[in-house]
C-alpha cells in the first residue's frame, strides 16, 4: 500500500498489473482493503477510457498526423479550454484529482495513444499501460473472499465478472467449489458443475472440488452415489476418478464418522489387480485420522509401518496426526514418537511441538519445561501454553519470565495471552491484574468472557 501511495505521490499512474499484483497481495494477507482497491480499480478503467477516445478521433475522420497535432495543442492548453471531447476532457477526474499524464512530443505516436494509459489487451502484463479489470483479478477477488470466508461476496464477483463477458476458466471454477466447501452449498456447487461442463472445462478436479462439497455438508448418500457414477462412468463423461478423488471420500468417511466405508475403500485402493489408485502419503493422513475417532492408536502406527512397507513417504504432517491420535487415547506413547523424530527425523516443526506442549500442558507435566527445547523455533501460541501451564501450577516467576521473553522475541501479546496471565495472578488477588487490564486498554486488546 505504501508503495501504491507513493507511485500517486509521483504521479505514476498504475496499471492492470499494477492493481492485480496489490489485490493478491492484500487477499492472501486476509486485509479488507482489497475490496476498497477493487472498486478503486474498477473506477480507474482507463482501458475503456482510451479505447473510447480513439474511437470518437477515427469517427471524425483525422487522420493520424492530424489527430497527434490535435492531443498536442490539447496537452499545452489550460484544462480549463478543453472541450468535452478533447483528449484531456475524456481523462480528467472529480475537482482536485491527478491529470493523467501525456506522452512526450518526442515520443512516437498513433492514435490512441494520447496518455501514457495505452490500449492495449485485457490480460496485460507488467509493462502495458492500461487499466482493466480482467479474469485474473476476479480470481484474486473470488480467492481473498475464500480466505475471508466472505462466501456472498465471492458469488457476487462470481456473477459480476460474467456480467463483464469474461469467462470463466477452470481454475475459477476450482476456486468456487472450494468457497462452496464453507459452508456446505450443494445446491451451488451443482449449478457450477453443470455451468463448468457447459464451458467444457469439466474434469476429474472440478468433479472431485463437487465431491468436497458434498463431503463438508456431511450428505453421505450424494457423496458415495456421486463417486460410484464417477468409477462407473454411469454418466458417460469419460472421467477416470484418481488419487484425489478417493482421498476426497475417505476425509467424507471421516467427517460422516463411518470408518467401515473408509476400510472398505482402502481395501479396494490395495488390492492386487485393482484399477484404483494406490494409497498415497494423504490417505494414510486420513486413515490416521479416523483412526483417532475410536482412539486405535495401534490402528494408526500399523498405517506408519504399512506407509514403509509400501514406501509410501511420511512427511512430519503425517507424524504430526499421528501425535494427535495419541493425545485423543490419552496415550504417554506421543512423548516416544516425539524422541524418535528428533532422532530419526524427519525433525519435529512447530506444529509437532505444540501437539506435544498442550499434551504435557494438560498433564501438569513440568517435563514441559525442557522436553521440547531444540531447533523449533517457539510461537506465540507456544508461549500462551506456557503460561497456561504457569497458571495451572501457579508460578508467577515463571510467567514473568515468559510473557518477556515473547516481547523480547518481537511477539505481540493477544487475548490469549493476557487470559492466561491474569489467570495466573487472579487467585492470588494480586494488583499485577489490573496492571495487565491497564496494559491490555493501551494494547487496545478488548477482553472477553474469559
Amino acid at each position: 500500500m505504501s508503495l501504491f501511495a507513493e507511485m500517486e505521490d509521483l504521479e505514476i499512474l498504475p496499471n492492470t498489473f499494477t492493481y492485480n499484483a496489490l489485490i493478491a497481495v492484500l487477499g492472501q494477507c486476509d486485509d479488507f482493503r482489497v475490496m476498497d482497491i477493487f472498486t478503486h480499480m474498477k473506477a480507474d478503467n482507463r482501458q475503456d477510457i482510451a479505447a473510447n477516445t480513439a474511437a470518437g478521433a477515427a469517427s471524425e475522420g483525422m487522420s493520424d498526423s492530424e489527430w497527434v497535432a490535435e492531443t498536442q495543442a490539447t496537452a499545452t492548453s489550460p484544462p480549463a479550454a478543453a472541450s468535452a471531447g478533447s483528449v484531456v476532457a475524456v481523462g480528467s477526474t472529480a475537482p482536485g484529482a491527478k491529470s493523467p499524464v501525456l506522452l512526450s512530443s518526442t515520443a512516437p505516436q498513433t492514435r490512441g495513444l494520447a496518455y501514457t494509459v495505452i490500449v492495449d489487451e485485457p490480460d496485460a502484463g507488467i509493462s502495458a499501460k492500461g487499466v482493466n479489470v480482467n479474469l485474473e483479478t476476479y480470481k484474486w477477488m473470488v480467492e481473498a473472499a475464500l480466505r475471508m470466508k466472505l462466501t456472498k461476496m465471492a458469488f457476487i464477483f462470481f456473477k459480476e465478472l460474467k456480467e463483464r463477458d469474461l469467462r470463466p476458466d477452470k481454475d475459477l471454477f476450482l476456486l468456487m467449489m472450494r468457497v462452496c466447501c464453507l459452508e456446505g452449498q450443494k445446491t451451488e456447487a451443482a449449478m457450477l458443475f453443470q455451468e463448468a461442463k457447459t464451458a467444457g472445462v469439466l474434469d476429474v478436479e472440478v468433479y472431485n472440488g463437487r465431491l468436497e462439497v458434498l463431503a463438508n455438508a456431511k450428505d453421505g448418500d450424494e457423496l458415495f452415489n456421486a463417486f460410484e457414477r464417477l468409477r462407473t462412468d454411469a454418466d458417460r463423461m469419460s472421467l477416470k476418478p484418481n488419487e484425489d478423488t478417493y482421498n476426497v471420500v475417505l476425509r467424507g468417511c471421516y467427517k460422516l464418522q463411518v470408518p467401515e466405508k473408509a476400510l472398505a475403500l482402502y481395501d479396494t485402493m490395495t488390492q492386487p489387480n485393482s484399477t484404483a489408485p494406490p494409497p498415497n502419503t494423504e490417505t494414510y493422513g486420513v486413515l490416521i485420522d479416523i483412526a483417532s475417532l475410536s482412539k486405535d492408536t495401534k490402528m494408526a502406527t500399523n498405517y506408519i509401518l504399512e506407509m514403509k512397507r509400501r514406501r509410501v513417504p511420511i512427511t512430519i504432517a503425517t507424524y504430526c496426526r499421528l501425535m494427535y491420535c495419541f493425545v485423543a487415547a490419552d496415550d504417554a506413547g506421543i512423548v516416544s514418537i516425539y524422541d524418535e523424530l528428533r532422532q530419526h527425523g524427519p525433525p519435529p516443526n512447530l506444529e509437532a511441538a505444540v501437539i506435544l506442549l498442550r499434551y504435557y500442558q494438560v498433564k501438569q507435566n513440568p517435563a514441559i519445561i525442557t522436553k521440547t527445547s531444540g531447533p523449533v523455533e517457539p510461537d506465540l501460541e507456544c508461549y500462551n501454553i506456557m503460561l497456561e501451564y504457569c497458571a495451572a501450577i501457579g508460578s508467577h516467576q515463571k510467567s514473568f519470565k515468559y510473557f518477556e521473553e515473547l516481547k523480547t522475541r518481537g511477539m505481540a501479546a493477544d487475548i490469549h495471552t493476557y487470559n492466561a496471565l491474569i489467570a495466573v495472578f487472579a487467585p492470588t488477588g494480586s494488583d499485577f491484574v489490573f496492571k495487565v487490564f491497564e496494559e491490555m486498554q493501551e494494547m487496545k486488546i478488548a477482553p472477553n468472557h474469559v
